[in-house]
């Protein structure tokens, strides 16, 4: 007689035994999972709450916590980024934002962040590489904020035609962006070209009255005369 190796069980028996020996195991690490990006999203919103209140050192530790516990999210380390990039520790955002696109390489937002550091860091090639890299997708929310942020990279490298073609990219996409429509006036201004400058200071006071940039223009308005 054949033996199969496993008393009383036929290999059928066996075979349904180990599959839902597998299942379980499966459910219970599916499950695991799932608690472990829960509690670490309860530390991400926590950091992003801190963050938006100013509490700069609170919103890296509970960051920092969401990342130990689930360090599967790119939105945590994109948003840790950010944070160091306002305290100005440049080389930790630095890192955390080559971590958001080492997780997701398609995060646009990572990429314009790495091209921000880059900037900040003395370093404009690159920072034209990264912001390069998130204007070829076409389908980023926010491409006027990447048009802008290679205007100042091409301001500081002393490209100022260039830098001001990217301002009018910005603003033809999101006319109501006041930071950029600002610093079109002011490179204007610092052209001689004062009834350029007027129009987007005018411009900035009636499409978005309520803003801080309205208050600015409106005062350059009534200190210039123009």
């Amino acid at each position: 007689m054949e033996r199969s190796g496993w008393p009383g069980m036929t290999r059928l028996g066996l075979c349904f035994g180990l599959s839902v020996l597998l299942l379980s195991a499966c459910s219970g690490s599916a499950k695991q999972v799932r608690k472990s990006q829960a509690i670490g999203n309860q530390h991400f919103r926590l950091g992003l709450l801190n963050y938006q209140r100013g509490r700069y050192p609170e919103a890296i530790a509970e960051l920092k916590k969401s990342i130990k516990i689930d360090p599967s999210s790119e939105q945590a380390y994109n948003r840790l980024g950010l944070v160091q990039l306002d305290v100005r520790e440049f080389d930790e955002a630095r890192k955390n934002f080559n971590m958001a696109l080492k997780k997701n390489p398609y995060f646009t937002d990572a990429h314009n962040n790495l091209g921000t550091v880059y900037r900040k860091m003395g370093n404009p090639e690159k920072a034209l590489e990264e912001f390069q890299i998130a204007l070829e997708d076409s389908a980023y929310r926010s491409p006027e904020k990447v048009y802008y942020n290679i205007a100042k990279t091409l301001f500081e490298m002393e490209r100022t035609d260039e830098a001001i073609t990217n301002l009018e990219t910005s603003i033809e996409i999101a006319p109501r962006y006041g930071k950029a429509r600002m610093d079109l006036a002011l490179a204007f201004k610092a052209q001689g070209r004062h009834a350029k400058a007027k129009e987007q200071l005018e411009l900035i006071v009636q499409l978005i009255p309520d803003s801080q940039e309205a208050v600015r223009a409106q005062g350059l308005l009534d200190a210039r005369g123009y």
